[in-house]
């Protein structure tokens, strides 16, 4: 389970939400938001798991990565660009991965 996944039943239930920044005459809450609402919730449910030796094995928290990260992220536009105010650029997708992998280790 992931934020992601949780994200639908908020947008698909709301009648009157019109976030801001959106010129449109129907309720709407761009995906991005709707992901946000959840995750430090579903996060914290998914920590225990998160923090196993398996997760270790398979996400490696090396900070010479996080160039790599960064750019194999840049082109995925049809993620980065959900972001409820703007894609982030590679400073901030860098900071997000280091802070991530400070956050774990």
């Amino acid at each position: 389970m992931s934020p992601y996944d949780l994200s639908y039943d908020i947008s698909a239930l709301n009648k009157t939400y019109k976030h801001p920044g959106y010129d449109v005459d129907h309720p709407l809450d761009p995906h991005g938001v709707s992901v946000s609402l959840t995750a430090p919730s579903e996060l914290r449910f998914a920590m225990p798991m998160l923090l196993s030796p398996l997760v270790w094995i398979l996400l490696p928290s090396n900070p010479s990565m996080v160039p790599a990260l960064v750019e194999g992220t840049l082109p995925q536009h049809r993620v980065t660009k959900l972001t409820p105010n703007k894609a982030p650029a590679a400073e901030q997708l860098a900071k997000i991965f280091d802070n991530s992998m400070t956050t774990i280790s």
